[in-house]
């Protein structure tokens, strides 16, 4: 957990060196680019994390991140770019601070978002089972200890068009409350009026509509 934190690199400051971090929230930490700083000879691998709410977060292009959760977006495998919804955050301007809390609520899209293969280890930060349930892992320093509730997270999984089911993993089309991910060159075209919470593009996909009467209807 890298959070409450004030100074250049405020969360982490790294110079010629190569960390993996996995299983991390960095939020809330203040001062010039406040989310991570590397200098030459450094890289940065960051897996099955969440990185918010930092002030003038800026990850150099160097770093590799997967399965995670930044704000702004980061080029990379499973990546989103959503609020992650903790259950008390608190604001980078009141760094430095030991104040915040930083677990998910049930509604959070890092819930079950992770990747298997490269857990932290068979714990979280309290001590808590990883894989709850046998599941997938949860993104951040955190597993939730429950079922996920309220809207659902749906990727497409080919280019297609909205109203059919067999463009999205979960089988279903989108419906109110959904956070919606927009795979990697995928083109997803929409005939009619659609509805969904969020939604969030990885790398060249695009939404088409097909006729001046087509939209989305977000935040319900």
């Amino acid at each position: 957990m890298f959070a409450g934190n004030y100074g250049p690199g405020g969360a982490l400051y790294n110079s010629q060196s190569t960390p993996i971090l996995t299983n991390v929230t960095i939020v809330g930490n203040g001062g010039e680019r406040a989310a991570s700083l590397n200098t030459r000879e450094s890289h940065l691998t960051i897996r099955n994390s969440i990185i918010w709410g930092n002030q003038g977060q800026t990850l150099d292009q160097n770093a590799t991140i997967s399965n995670s959760i930044v704000e702004g977006g980061y080029v990379g495998t499973g990546n989103l770019n959503v609020n992650p919804r903790f259950v008390q955050p608190v604001v980078y301007d009141q760094a430095p601070t030991l104040a915040g809390d930083y677990r998910l609520q049930s509604s959070s899209a890092a819930i079950d978002a992770g990747d298997n293969t490269v857990t932290s280890g068979e714990v979280d930060l309290d001590g808590n089972a990883r894989r709850y349930n046998g599941g997938v892992v949860d993104m951040g320093a955190y597993e939730y200890q429950g079922s996920r509730t309220g809207s659902g997270m749906v990727i497409s999984i080919r280019t297609g068009n909205w109203e059919d089911p067999s463009t999205w993993d979960v089988g279903r089309v989108p419906a109110a409350g959904d956070q919606v991910v927009l795979d990697q060159n995928h083109t997803v075209s929409v005939n009619g009026t659609a509805t969904a919470q969020t939604i969030e593009y990885r790398q060249n996909a695009t939404l088409l509509f097909l006729g001046t009467s087509s939209m989305i209807n977000l935040g319900q």
